[in-house]
């Protein structure tokens, strides 16, 4: 997560680190709210929350390939997910 001021240019450290990382190359992110959704090459969906800054769920083998598409449904509180 990063913190950018409009006058800031160049490089930008990372404010925070979300722990535990996916295994390989994330390939999609979902806001919904304070809520973000990762959806990523180790074939898992992760779901962390943007205010405590920590991991709230996980499914590691959401698909039997990558994960390369996540959005929401109107009215549904979970994303649809796509894989490879």
């Amino acid at each position: 997560m990063f913190e950018i001021a409009d006058s800031v240019v160049g490089n930008v450290g990372p404010t925070h680190n979300f722990e535990p990382p996916h295994y390989d190359g994330i390939e999609y992110l979902a806001i919904q709210g304070d809520v973000l959704f990762s959806g990523s090459g180790d074939n898992g969906i992760k779901k962390w929350d943007l205010q405590q800054q920590e991991l709230l769920q996980e499914i590691p083998k959401a698909h039997k390939d990558w994960v390369c598409a996540l959005a929401f449904v109107p009215g549904c509180r979970a994303p649809a997910a796509g894989a490879w």
